[in-house]
């Protein structure tokens, strides 16, 4: 893993694992349809973004909207997301870019996501993610 630490205090490993985990429920929330626990780890703030497969969708509201019409598609769908970079813009802001895979019964999709994630409520969240697939 790449990182670029600005701040002394910057603890790789802690806030590796910690993007990790947030990777990890988003796919599990994924995995059951649980739109609203995906959803929870994206920044509550309406100039949250996430542009994906040509949609930009501004705002929580936007993007649940959006995967509440394509919740059918959805459904059996396994999503794994493994960090590859990592690397602080300031104490509470970090940029990411992972590697996407989503299966589904019969097809696989691979993507590059980048992420700015944000302190907000004490908790690392997504504040824009840029999903870019390499393959569909």
């Amino acid at each position: 893993m790449n990182t670029k630490n600005t701040n002394p205090t910057f603890d790789e490993k802690t806030i590796k694992e910690t993007i990790e985990k947030v990777f990890n429920a988003i796919c599990d929330a994924f995995g059951r349809s649980d739109l609203i626990g995906a959803a929870d780890h994206f920044s509550n703030r309406p100039d949250m973004v996430k542009i994906s497969n040509g949609h930009v969708l501004k705002g929580k509201e936007q993007m649940l909207a959006y995967w509440t019409k394509k919740i059918e598609e959805l459904k059996g769908i396994t999503i794994t997301i493994e960090l590859g970079s990592l690397q602080q813009i300031k104490e509470d802001c970090l940029w990411t870019i992972a590697d996407e895979t989503i299966s589904a019964p019969g097809a696989q999709m691979k993507a590059v996501v980048s992420n700015i994630f944000i302190r907000e409520d004490n908790r690392w969240k997504i504040l824009l993610d840029h999903t870019t697939y390499v393959n569909s």
